[in-house]
């Protein structure tokens, strides 16, 4: 654990990077390498090791790097409290998210985004990110497997971002303005990938980049390949689910005041089916059964979220018929291999 009052005597840096790891120290090593290999200097590195058993403090104490910080949690949190705990931490203007399994190959990009902020924010018309596109690559199959494009660069209007804009798989290739965040509540807040754009997005506009800045590592313990149900994850699983939902109810409430309604209701019942997936591959049926129920409750008396709901059910099954799968994949997307069709 660092020495804490030491720590804020030191003077603010420009940036901070927030990196959460739990049992991945070789991984946690090419991550902070490429971190401290950013041409932006003035940054410090906040490490939130969610109690690792497989000798990460013991590798972080052999760093020397004097922007570096490491925090330990008693007992293992999950990567959303981290990511908060971390912003509580923080003294940098400006803040990324850097999960350990991540790393960047454009050493510029930090200093880039930068830029972008002292060109383009001011106090009437705010800038919340600055966003750039990134690689995966699949560690099983050794190889690099898809380029996330995330649309046209330039400046977007926040609540266009929200309702028209594709998310980023990840907040890594991404700079945010850290009060902007403050002003969302994140610090006191779950710190999800999706909704930390959202949220952010609600109080100022989106700027993209069309660099790719670095790698979306997936492999089966990743946050994406890992949709499989992990009984010692079941507590943190439902209460993720419960609170991503009655967060994006409240950012709908927000968006109906600013947006075409209609829109809005779109994003909302897709928000909605997106939580039901995801209580389907993470929870046993008791615990899903619970996330579907205060999910119908909330969501009221709205038959398009019920056929919506319906119609995702019913093409996931489609999907599992194999024939029909291929046929599918190959129109969609002209015979190239998605990412999804190799998880």
């Amino acid at each position: 654990m660092i020495n804490k009052s030491c720590y804020n005597c030191q003077s603010s840096p420009v940036q901070s990077i927030i990196i959460s790891t739990y049992n991945r120290k070789d991984m946690l090593a090419e991550a902070l390498d490429s971190v401290l290999k950013q041409s932006q200097k003035s940054l410090e590195v906040l490490i939130i090791d969610d109690c690792s058993t497989d000798g990460t403090e013991e590798f972080v104490k052999t760093i020397t790097d004097s922007r570096v910080h490491y925090f330990r949690n008693e007992k293992n949190s999950g990567p959303e409290f981290n990511r908060s705990y971390g912003l509580r931490q923080s003294r940098g203007k400006y803040i990324t998210f850097l999960d350990d399994d991540d790393y960047y190959t454009d050493y510029d990009f930090y200093s880039k985004a930068i830029k972008i902020f002292e060109e383009h924010d001011s106090e009437n018309a705010p800038l919340s990110f600055v966003c750039a596109n990134a690689e995966s690559f699949r560690v099983d199959l050794g190889k690099r497997s898809t380029k996330h494009n995330i649309g046209t660069p330039g400046r977007v209007k926040g609540v266009d971002y929200i309702l028209k804009r594709k998310k980023p798989h990840s907040t890594f290739p991404t700079v945010f303005k850290a009060e902007i965040l403050r002003k969302a509540g994140l610090d006191n807040l779950m710190i999800f990938d999706t909704a930390t754009y959202i949220e952010a997005a609600l109080c100022g506009d989106a700027y993209f980049i069309s660099d790719y800045v670095g790698v979306y590592r997936l492999h089966k313990e990743s946050i994406t390949l890992g949709y499989t149900h992990n009984p010692g994850n079941e507590s943190r699983y439902y209460a993720k689910a419960l609170e991503n939902t009655r967060r994006n109810k409240l950012i709908a409430e927000k968006l109906y005041t600013m947006a075409d309604k209609e829109q809005v209701r779109k994003w909302y019942i897709k928000s909605l089916v997106g939580t039901i997936e995801y209580a389907r591959l993470r929870m046993n049926n008791e615990t899903r059964n619970k996330i579907f129920i205060h999910i119908f409750r909330q969501s009221g008396f709205m038959p398009r979220f019920w056929i919506a709901f319906l119609w995702h059910f019913i093409k996931r099954q489609l999907r599992k018929i194999t024939p029909l799968r291929k046929v599918y994949r190959f129109i969609k997307y002209r015979g190239k291999v998605p990412e999804d069709d190799l998880i």
